[in-house]
């Protein structure tokens, strides 16, 4: 990295720290143009803060997979805190939004990028120390657990039953008691598989016609 670029990073650091540190009665107004689009001196820094909103695993964690599947409530939390720090009319919310979607997927691509290795097993992946970027454990095995899933689609080989049951098997208590949080997410993973296969069907098709394709 140059030392013009290093600069400029600290320098967007210290800005980002003076706009959380903002007293709650002072709010940044922030211009839009005609098409709704924000504009101006004050874009960089409203596009940077929607950036550190969208890392921010505790508002918008990457374990949801999908931009569309986040939660309302989430969504909400993070417009909140947008609008704690900006002056921004509720009919730009949209586009705000969408900003924070994007911020957030390239977020989640840069975690794949810089932290996982398709050619290391799932077991070694999920036990990484310290695990990368902050993420809870949690999230990081659902993200493992995802892409190792998404490569034998792409690989035309679909997960066996053996894998699937490997992959719940790893997230049930001992002694055979009832499934915790993790297996919840693991089973949210398992349906992302049926959903991907019921985009090439017809229109109408259910999702129990291709449940055992998809695990077979």
């Amino acid at each position: 990295m140059s030392s013009s670029q290093s600069q400029q990073r600290k320098s967007g650091k210290t800005i980002m720290r003076d706009i959380h540190a903002l007293h709650p009665d002072h709010v940044l107004v922030v211009e839009f143009n005609e098409r709704g689009q924000p504009y101006g001196d004050l874009q960089p820094t409203l596009a940077n803060f929607i950036g550190t909103i969208a890392r921010n695993g505790l508002v918008l964690p990457l374990h949801f997979l999908d931009w569309r599947k986040m939660p309302a409530n989430r969504l909400n939390d993070a417009w909140k805190l947008v609008t704690a720090r900006f002056y921004i009319p509720n009919h730009h919310r949209r586009v705000i939004m969408q900003m924070m979607g994007a911020a957030w997927r390239r977020w989640r691509t840069e975690v794949k990028a810089t932290s996982y290795d398709s050619n290391t097993s799932l077991e070694e992946l999920v036990a990484i120390q310290p695990i990368p970027h902050g993420l809870t454990p949690q999230t990081w095995e659902v993200l493992c657990n995802y892409r190792k899933s998404t490569e034998s689609q792409e690989n035309g080989r679909k997960p066996s039953r053996i894998e699937i049951q490997q992959l719940s098997r790893r997230s049930r208590k001992k002694g055979g008691g009832a499934i915790d949080d993790e297996a919840i997410r693991i089973e949210n993973l398992l349906k992302e598989a049926v959903d991907r296969l019921l985009q090439d069907k017809p229109e109408g098709t259910q999702p129990l016609e291709v449940h055992e394709e998809a695990f077979r």
